[in-house]
């Protein structure tokens, strides 16, 4: 049995060839099983969030190198 965050959240390729008869089945049969999976931690969601924790690390350390570049101007 999967997770209840992912329970029917696709749809069983078994029952798609005619072969899935269980009850008891982990996956959709048909699009009125079917269910929305919203977790931050999908796989998705996690390419997107990782992405934009790089944006804003990279925004980060070139506004910290930019600051550096420009008290050492300021020094000399």
């Amino acid at each position: 049995m999967v997770g209840r965050k992912v329970f029917k959240t696709r749809i069983c390729v078994l029952y798609t060839k005619g072969r899935c008869h269980r009850q008891s089945c982990s996956f959709a049969h048909g699009d009125a099983e079917l269910r929305r999976y919203n977790n931050i931690s999908s796989s998705s969601s996690f390419n997107n969030n990782g992405i934009q924790q790089y944006i804003n690390l990279t925004l980060l350390l070139f506004l910290l190198l930019f600051c550096f570049v420009c008290a050492s101007i300021y020094i000399n």
